[in-house]
């Protein structure tokens, strides 16, 4: 009410809005009642966190001091909330650069013991997520706070996740990995000692596939994670990990981990992971979600068309002589295709689905129709057994009277009707016996929709992850040469491109908005790839 802040009363709220206080005039008015501070403490807005009648009317008749003021209300602070995690028991670095020695050198050529897991250990456990709580000012408004991201433990090749959620075990011994997407598999090795050729056949394996010699023109592998020496002209499909001692040549590659080589050649590559090359890519087709490194002073990438989500670097890039490179960064390649592919599981299993419960509902009403038959064999087996009884006296009855023709009559009578309760016994059993079938394949058939649903979950869970992770990650891609790059080199962007017009050296280029002023001076953004000495 104006008459208060007349007598010097102000109300005071601090920037959070988390309390309100009341600052009194030096001399208290005789006429301040309950009511008119209550009134003005609502037409100031403050309706939420206030203090009872009782207390404020002690306050009114207080001595004390009054230069901290009388607090009034008192709002809910908001709780931020903490993160899921997931906690590994193993190695996640499954590819390690080398070992450090204790002179501070790195053996390159020892990457360090194979880590092995047996059946049932721990591979990871997912601590969760603590709920944020938003807060409430003293005006009633919600305050906002910032939400909690959840964290998935997602099970691969030959490993489980408890029922709970919150556990992640491996169910045979071999190998433990992570991939890109999270997913966490173990692998049995399959070693094979030489080629992989028409001694061998097409190779697949859910595990570690050891190959000491080349994988041979014409030839399929898929598997958990390779090691070999060369790929020659064939294709690959690996979960895991790739690592090529030799080159990759003339090949189709894919892969939702790591690869590692000394050179590829003319190939079509697919990773979700990094790709190091030691020496050079030539008319390479490729597309990783990672960084593609060349590893040696030298590396160079010739003709080549590259897409790589966070980058690439080089010694040298493109040529005199040979066809301009076209590098992509920036753009992620991989995710939309996984998802696709995601959503086309999602919709199989659905199908799947359906038809279970059409089989239920088919299951359904045959049962009612044999419980109709049973019910009526029922009834003839217990009329048939009553009828027995009867006829049972009546023979005895004509035993006693040595009426010989009639009892004749009734001891056929007696077998028939033995006969006709056999018959209808036997049916019963057989149609109880296809009931009890029936009840167990529906039974069945909702397990297994229960299990699609949340096999349906967790591939839903996996597409929003996807989208999660390409929102979170703040990655800057680059392309960084060492060396030189040369003229007639495109790089794109997400929204900018550029040709090298000239050879450049030791310089690097990133994706960048920059603010412009059109004629009439308005000012807008738009991107362009910039060069920079480095």
């Amino acid at each position: 009410m104006p008459e208060l802040e007349s007598w010097g009363f102000r109300l005071t709220v601090p920037d959070d809005r988390l309390n309100a206080r009341i600052i009194p005039p030096e001399s208290m008015p005789d006429s301040l009642t309950l009511e008119a501070l209550k009134e003005y403490i609502l037409q100031k807005g403050i309706v939420y966190g206030l203090i009872k009648d009782d207390d404020l009317t002690g306050l009114m008749h207080s001595q004390g001091p009054k230069e901290e003021g009388w607090l009034i209300s008192q709002g809910t602070p908001s709780r931020a909330g903490q993160d899921a995690k997931i906690i590994y028991h193993f190695d996640t670095e499954a590819h390690k650069v080398g070992t450090v020695r204790e002179s501070g050198i790195i053996d390159f050529k020892d990457k360090g013991e194979i880590q092995q897991v047996k059946a049932g250990d721990l591979l990871a456990e997912k601590v969760p997520l603590g709920k944020e709580i938003p807060g409430k000012d003293v005006f009633g408004q919600m305050i906002p706070v910032e939400k909690a991201r959840d964290a998935l433990l997602l099970a691969g090749e030959n490993t489980k996740v408890s029922e709970d959620g919150l556990k992640l075990s491996a169910q045979t011994a071999g190998q433990p990995t992570l991939a890109k997407d999270g997913r966490i598999s173990v692998y049995p090795e399959l070693r094979i000692e030489g080629d992989v050729g028409l001694e061998t056949g097409h190779i697949q394996f859910s595990g570690h596939i050891n190959v000491r010699g080349i994988i041979q023109e014409g030839f399929r592998v898929k598997g958990g994670r390779l090691t070999a020496l060369e790929i020659n002209k064939a294709e690959v499909d690996i979960e895991g990990d790739i690592d090529i001692r030799g080159g990759i040549i003339g090949s189709q590659v894919k892969t939702n981990g790591t690869i590692q080589a000394r050179y590829i050649e003319a190939s079509t590559i697919r990773a979700l992971g990094d790709i190091r090359v030691r020496d050079e890519v030539l008319h390479g087709d490729i597309e990783l979600n990672g960084f593609l490194s060349m590893s040696s002073p030298a590396g160079k990438i010739i003709s080549s068309t590259i897409s790589a989500r966070k980058g690439m670097e080089a010694a040298i890039i493109g040529s005199d002589a040979s066809r301009p490179c076209t590098l992509i960064i920036g753009v992620d390649s991989q995710a939309k295709e996984l998802s696709e592919q995601l959503a086309l599981e999602i919709e199989n299993r659905k199908k799947e689905q359906e038809a279970d419960r059409k089989e239920i509902e088919t299951l359904k009403r045959e049962s009612k129709n044999w419980d109709g038959q049973i019910a009526h064999l029922a009834q003839v087996q217990d009329r048939g057994i009553l009828e027995q009884k009867s006829l049972k006296v009546q023979i005895e009855e004509l035993k006693q009277k040595n009426e010989l023709t009639r009892l004749s009559q009734a001891e056929w009578e007696y077998k028939n009707l033995e006969l006709r309760i056999k018959s209808a016994e036997e049916s019963l059993n057989q149609l109880m016996e296809q009931q009890d079938q029936g009840t167990e394949t529906i039974l069945a058939r909702q397990r297994a929709i229960k299990e699609q649903e949340q096999a349906i979950q967790g591939l839903n869970d996996q597409i929003e992850e996807i989208k999660q992770e390409a929102g979170r990650e703040n990655i800057k891609p680059f392309v960084k040469v060492q060396q030189v790059i040369h003229t007639g080199t495109v790089i794109k962007g997400k929204q900018a491109a550029l040709i090298i017009n000239a050879d450049s050296k030791r310089v690097q280029f990133m994706e960048r908005p920059v603010t412009v002023t059109d004629e009439s001076g308005q000012q807008g953004t738009r991107w362009e790839i910039a060069m920079a000495d480095w």
